[in-house]
């Protein structure tokens, strides 16, 4: 089976007749095998009793092996090593896929037994290291970032974060209260979407990853929060913690269950400008993939325009900006320099790709559209502004 080695080997550097390699498989990102590197004779042997989900918990979907993968020895201990990965499930919530392994050699089989450690530590691990040549001092980085035990030997809650003062979260974007300035929602790199009421602190709000946030403008108990892909979630009550369900929308997968819609990690989404005597427009959202999607519901009931087709809706590459003018009239904007306007009469939507309109003159764009505004002043909404991401004076 295809397999490759995602630079993460590690030694000790008292004793560097051993060497450990953590591998991940190509295909699908999960755990391809744990091995040892024995110098005196020169033989890799795979370590047996790695935990076999250490790069994800679903072994239907991708692993995280090329993101988070880390494995480090005992500095006073060869056959004592620990493995880092993506995320567990501990005590009812996600927390790090962190394991300690205590290896066995016997002859020519070399066995380790798996001891869970990561419940007190974010998920996504990247980085451990010891301090020099003291087996009771353990660091690790990972997405929420730095963490450390003095009892890396024990179980239980045995980390503590050291964040204090640490400015490292990864902010995507941000959603407005409609009518309450001092209300703000913002979506983190897998530290969960955040919710701002005018105190010192941020509450946490939706879970993991967290990318667009939107407030409906006509009930603002309603908000919805993109998770990664085609996954979004929306609450009721406000944005409180736990209160939010799926909205997910439905992109093409094949017969295996796995995701054939090109779609960014995290995809835009965009509600409609508040327009007080039509209150029935706060209900209309769109989703962006390699298509545009529409709800008229807030979430949930999704439908691609203009066709309801992956090949009928397809644009140039994946969507990256969306903004609408009107409750009829939705812009796009693509990770190739596509601008497309889709116009709606009825329950029917038009599409027209804009930088290509000028023939000779349109616009040369090559690289995303990360950002699309619509004029105010335009009555139309026939005006916008958009901002690129690329090379070259445009």
């Amino acid at each position: 089976m295809p397999a490759r080695i995602v630079l993460r080997l590690t030694i000790d550097p008292t004793n560097p007749n051993v060497v450990y390699a953590l591998v991940e498989r190509f295909d699908d990102d999960h755990l391809h095998g744990l091995y040892r590197l024995d110098v005196a004779d020169g033989t890799w042997r795979q370590v047996t009793g790695a935990p076999a989900r250490i790069f994800g918990p679903d072994p239907g979907r991708r692993g995280q092996g090329s993101y988070d993968l880390v494995v480090a020895v005992d500095p006073n201990n060869v056959n004592r090593i620990y493995l880092g990965g993506s995320t567990a499930s501990s005590g009812g919530d996600w927390s790090g896929a962190l394991f300690r392994g205590d290896v066995t050699v016997s002859g020519t089989t070399v066995s380790m037994t798996s001891t869970y450690i990561g419940g007190s530590v974010h998920a996504d691990i990247h980085a451990m290291t010891f301090a020099p040549g003291d087996s009771n001092k353990l660091w690790v980085g990972c997405d929420g970032g730095v963490f450390y035990s003095t009892n890396p030997g024990g179980s239980g809650d045995i980390f503590q974060q050291r964040n204090t003062g640490l400015a490292t979260l990864t902010l995507e974007h941000l959603g407005q209260h409609p009518t309450e300035d001092a209300v703000l929602f913002c979506g983190s790199q897998d530290n969960g979407g955040q919710r701002f009421t005018g105190e010192e602190a941020w509450l946490y709000s939706s879970g993991g990853d967290a990318g667009f946030q939107l407030v409906n403008w006509n009930d603002p108990y309603q908000v919805l929060s993109t998770y990664v892909l085609g996954a979004i979630r929306r609450s009721t009550d406000g944005g409180s913690r736990y209160s939010y369900g799926e909205v997910n929308v439905p992109l093409a997968k094949n017969a295996q269950g796995q995701l054939i819609e090109n779609v960014l990690f995290y995809a835009p989404l965009a509600g409609t400008p508040r327009n007080p005597a039509a209150p029935a427009d706060a209900d209309l959202v769109a989703f962006g993939s390699i298509r545009p999607w529409i709800s008229t519901t807030f979430g949930g009931g999704w439908t691609s325009i203009p066709n309801g087709t992956l090949a009928g809706d397809r644009l140039n590459e994946r969507i990256r900006s969306l903004a609408f003018a009107s409750a009829t009239r939705l812009y796009a904007g693509t990770m190739a320099g596509g601008v497309y306007r889709f116009d709606r009469a009825g329950t029917s939507w038009t599409r027209t790709q804009v930088n290509t309109l000028g023939g000779a003159n349109a616009l040369p764009l090559g690289g995303p559209v990360t950002d699309i505004a619509v004029d105010p002043a335009d009555n139309t909404g026939g005006s916008i502004y958009i901002t690129f991401g690329g090379t070259g004076d445009y």
